[in-house]
């Protein structure tokens, strides 16, 4: 598995919380559309199939503790 950025960690953090890409966006002053690509590549690096099994991946790994 290849390390998650800082800035992908914490996307993901705001993804398992349930926070839409809009307001994570906002949050961090990216695009929307950044946070759609920073979790494509949070997906690749996890080998997971969608944005849910990746944050159950996350979870299993100890990464959104």
């Amino acid at each position: 598995m290849k390390d998650l950025t800082p800035g992908e960690m914490e996307v993901l953090k705001f993804i398992a919380e349930g926070r839409p890409h809009k307001e994570i966006g906002a949050l961090l002053f990216y695009a929307p559309e950044s946070i759609k690509n920073m979790m494509k590549s949070v997906k690749k690096k996890l080998g997971a199939k969608s944005v849910a099994h990746a944050v159950h991946i996350a979870h299993q790994r100890g990464l959104l503790d």
